[in-house]
């Protein structure tokens, strides 16, 4: 339950960055741009048992990745393999470009404990791939994608279950019918997302243009209204599963309320989009959960998203740091 000082209950979920530093150079990602104003580097194995130890009695699924290439930390599937010793779920995103995987590479993210891999592979020829994925190789992608497939087969393993994730542009939407089928001769599910491309109009597809027609968010499904009276005129407490956000902010602002957001040295933030050591709420390896998630930053940037509408007077980083909400009250809007 929320109550009227923004108190939430202790998270579920988790997403734990491994490292912010990646191969590849995406020019709409904060790591690939190189985007000074946040320190990098790789999270310890020590660091991720002591946050793991905090973590632990709260959560059955973390997302062991944000800003940065997993397979790049040397430390990555005795991390997945440590959080599966207790239970817990574990997912990742990754380019699988960081190296070319061999058999008993293979062997070892197959018996990891992952549980969920996403491999981000933006293209079914090299040309439409790097436009945005600068730097990488499809041909290493597809390669230790189908690797893992066959690996997973041989072993006769359940997980983790491994999807192809193509986000469309206007560079590569052309390309769907191609990549479908190339991801059924691996053997693999594939899923087409429209890409965050942050109102570049060179890189909007035609399917960016037609739900802009329409008047339709990216991702509205997950979206959820309700008018600012209904919102305003609730008492506290209230359930997280009535929680109901301004229409006009994005998904991930949802996050605040019951995700927490960790980084490579254990510094906390909002949400996933941000990237600045200036948003950080506190860090994880010198405080406790249970302080730190209800601390007077964590409050003031609930109170900021839930009385979203108006213009407030509040020195939530939500609220005065820019992030991808880029207006700050409706009326900006």
């Amino acid at each position: 339950m929320i109550d009227r000082e923004y108190n939430c209950p202790l998270p579920t979920k988790f997403f734990i960055e491994s490292g912010n530093i990646c191969n590849l150079r995406c020019p709409f990602c904060g790591t690939g741009l190189r985007r000074e104003g946040f320190a990098r580097g790789f999270m310890s194995l020590g660091d991720f048992k002591v946050i793991l130890a905090k973590i632990a009695p709260y959560t059955k699924h973390i997302s062991l990745y944000n800003y940065g290439e997993p397979f790049l930390n040397k430390n990555f599937l005795e991390m997945a393999s440590l959080a599966s010793s207790q239970g817990i779920a574990c997912a990742t995103h990754s380019n699988l470009t960081a190296y070319r995987f061999d058999d008993l590479t293979a062997e070892k993210v197959i018996r990891s404990g992952l549980t969920f891999i996403s491999a981000s592979i933006d293209g079914a020829s090299q040309e439409s791939y790097g436009r945005y994925r600068i730097g990488g190789s499809l041909e290493i992608a597809l390669a230790n994608l189908r690797l893992l497939q066959q690996t997973k087969a041989r072993l006769n393993s359940a997980t983790p279950e491994l999807v192809w994730k193509f986000l469309l542009n206007a560079f590569n939407e052309h390309e769907q019918e191609k990549a479908q089928e190339m991801a059924d001769s691996i053997g693999v599910p594939i899923e087409f997302h429209l890409m965050d491309v942050w109102g570049n109009e060179d890189w909007k597809s035609s399917l960016h243009r037609e739900r802009e027609v329409w008047g339709l968010e990216r991702d509205e499904s997950r979206i959820v209204g309700g008018d600012e009276k209904w919102r305003r005129n609730r008492d506290f407490p209230i359930a997280l599963s009535d929680l109901r956000l301004h229409p006009q902010l994005h998904y991930w602002c949802e996050q605040p309320f019951d995700a927490m957001v960790i980084n490579w040295n254990g510094e906390v933030f909002p949400c996933v989009t941000t990237c600045n050591d200036s948003f950080s709420l506190g860090n994880l390896l010198s405080s406790e959960l249970e302080t730190l998630w209800n601390n007077c930053k964590y409050r003031a940037c609930r109170k900021f998203l839930y009385n979203y509408g108006p213009e407030q007077d509040s020195d939530a980083v939500c609220a005065t740091l820019e992030c991808e909400l880029k207006q700050k009250s409706s009326k900006c809007i």
